[in-house]
């Protein structure tokens, strides 16, 4: 699992949705998770689904790479399905002693389900096509017109952005300390829930104490840097081109198509 997580990772594969800035990527999986919890017909659900598929189509991204990346996410989207199928009042559909599944509440769980599938994919296609400072530095763009109310914008970007870049490092260092731990004869692969958390636990304080070392090597290299002293400049400026216009044109064009198959 540790090795499979793709949020917060970068692969160029030269695609279209790699050329685009990376502010209008931020806007448009914004506007894509909600448009993702709007719909709530299955035909507009099949619809996002479709688009979520084309995104990774269209980023060049290996479909089987991509969907083992989302592994992370299968048991949040399980728990999630069986819960609403014995939570939910309607029509039963089974019944395991006192819990009554319904139709409703299965319909309701696969929907949460996929919209939860959904939301991780769009987020996994923002950080495999656009590079960690890019997006720094696009958050602070985007956020930028809080500095009128003297927000720390370039602070809270700069966590944003190392929070996403630390996802990818801290779960290869989650796999190196397993690999010790099985050298040493450490079960990880024992069946049931509980066998498996309490498997975990020799994972835990390493892989603490892992990240502490990180956050202190980063923050001495950032204070080597004058991180935080004066104002700082970019060598490389971001500016909307065509393709990024294109771009709002296709999200504005996605968006009016849902609410036309939510209307239908």
């Amino acid at each position: 699992m540790f090795k499979n997580i793709l949020i917060g990772q970068y692969i160029d594969t030269g695609s279209a949705l790699h050329r685009l800035d990376a502010r209008v990527k931020i806007i448009a999986v914004i506007v894509a998770a909600v448009m993702i919890f709007a719909a709530d017909r299955p035909a507009a659900v099949l619809y996002m689904l479709a688009l979520c598929v084309l995104l990774a189509v269209t980023a060049r991204l290996s479909l089987l790479s991509f969907l083992r990346g989302l592994r992370p996410v299968i048991f949040l989207a399980v728990f999630t399905l069986v819960f609403n199928m014995f939570t939910a009042e309607g029509t039963s559909f089974f019944s395991v002693g006192a819990l009554v599944c319904t139709y409703e509440g299965l319909y309701a769980g696969a929907v949460s389900a996929l919209r939860l599938i959904m939301l991780a994919a769009a987020a996994s296609v923002l950080t495999l096509t656009t590079e960690p400072l890019d997006l720094t530095a696009a958050i602070e763009s985007i956020l930028s017109p809080l500095n009128f109310f003297r927000v720390p914008v370039r602070d809270i970007a700069v966590m944003m952005g190392i929070s996403i870049r630390f996802i990818p490092t801290l779960g290869e260092e989650a796999r190196r300390i397993a690999d010790a731990q099985r050298s040493r004869c450490a079960d990880f692969d024992g069946k049931g829930i509980v066998k498996k958390a309490a498997a975990a636990l020799p994972l835990v304080v390493p892989l603490i104490v892992g990240a502490f070392r990180h956050s202190d090597a980063l923050a001495e290299a950032m204070d080597a840097r004058c991180y935080g002293m004066g104002r700082r400049t970019r060598m490389n400026a971001h500016k909307l081109g065509k393709n990024d216009a294109a771009a709002a044109a296709v999200m504005l064009a996605a968006v009016l198509m849902l609410v036309g198959v939510e209307l239908l």
